[in-house]
């Protein structure tokens, strides 16, 4: 992570190293300050209001799951894009 892209986190962000998510995949709509992560169950959520900083922070991050804990996790609103589908019985 850059110095610059660092000092543009709060300080609580900066050195943490939580757990994993199960992170797959983030994708940054800038115009509209969202960021829609997918996780490895194939689920997908939109936050809000995410400023490019952040991202641009994930980006960087050499653990994108831990990044997502101590950073999203939380601290956005969000709502889920993909439908959950509970497992049937058989």
């Amino acid at each position: 992570m850059s110095a610059n892209v660092r000092n543009a986190l709060p300080g609580f962000l900066r050195g943490q190293q939580p757990g994993a998510s199960g992170v797959s995949d983030a994708v940054y709509l800038p115009e509209r300050r969202e960021l829609r992560v997918t996780f490895k169950s194939g689920r997908t959520f939109a936050y809000s209001d995410v400023p490019q900083a952040i991202y641009d922070a994930y980006l960087a991050s050499p653990s994108k799951g831990a990044f997502f804990n101590i950073a999203i996790r939380g601290r956005f609103q969000f709502h889920e894009l993909t439908p959950f589908e509970p497992a049937t019985r058989h």
